[in-house]
């Protein structure tokens, strides 16, 4: 899409999903008339979150002042020093806008249907090396899931886990990355199998590619780096 159809199509994502959660409507959040930390939760998301200008982030709300947009980013930083589930809420949505920017031609990013669209929807993370396979030595989805789970338990969750920060979040980090490596590494894997094994609805297998793909954006080259030992490990030469 181009640059500007894109801002136009996040912004209304980002009022969509903060609508949602505030039980209010995008027209509303737009209006004076809307709720005052949504608005707030809006200009801070599309600015701090997403890349956009103060100006961009208060025409969203059709503030007038970019100053409205920086009082705002104010506010929603302090709100999440304590409010996790405000902090879960954005996370949700710059997932999914980032995910709608990485689709060319789709105006809103929609859970994958068949095993040939999982391509076109990820951020290319790491090329089979020539001549290699995903290796699914029996051909049984439940022993190529346990062979994928055992590696990343490896790689993602040694020894050092519990010196981490937030071991919580490595924990969720290395769920997500078992349910990304089956997804992308084995079409030969049926979505469906994949929300059975792992328990998940479409929408529940589109966050965790999501989250994985967004953390790739961000910092890709730790990530890759244990996509990568994890990979190794399956793919045979």
């Amino acid at each position: 899409m181009d640059k500007k159809t894109g801002s136009h199509q996040i912004t209304q994502k980002v009022l969509e999903m903060v609508a949602i959660h505030y039980q209010t409507t995008p027209e509303v959040l737009k209006s004076a008339e809307g709720d005052t930390n949504a608005r707030k939760v809006v200009m801070y998301t599309l600015k701090e979150e997403l890349g956009f200008s103060a100006r961009g982030a208060r025409e969203a709300v059709n503030k007038k002042y970019d100053n409205d947009a920086y009082l705002a980013v104010k506010k929603i930083k302090a709100l999440l020093k304590t409010d996790s589930s405000l902090a879960t809420m954005i996370e949700d949505i710059k997932t999914e806008v980032l995910m709608l920017s990485a689709m060319p031609g789709k105006p809103t990013p929609v859970p994958v249907q068949s095993n040939s669209a999982r391509q076109t929807m990820l951020v290319s993370t790491k090329p089979l090396p020539t001549g290699s396979q995903p290796e699914a030595t029996s051909g049984n989805t439940a022993q190529v899931i346990g062979s994928v789970q055992k590696a990343v338990t490896n790689v993602f969750l040694g020894a050092d886990l519990l010196q981490s920060r937030d071991p919580a979040a490595e924990v969720m980090l290395a769920k997500d990355a078992v349910v990304f490596l089956v997804w992308d590494d084995f079409p030969r894997i049926t979505q469906a199998e994949i929300l059975s094994a792992f328990h998940l609805d479409q929408d529940g297998l589109y966050r965790a590619v999501g989250r994985i793909s967004v953390t790739l954006k961000e910092d890709g080259s730790e990530l890759k780096k244990k996509l990568r030992a994890v990979r190794a490990s399956y793919f045979v030469p």
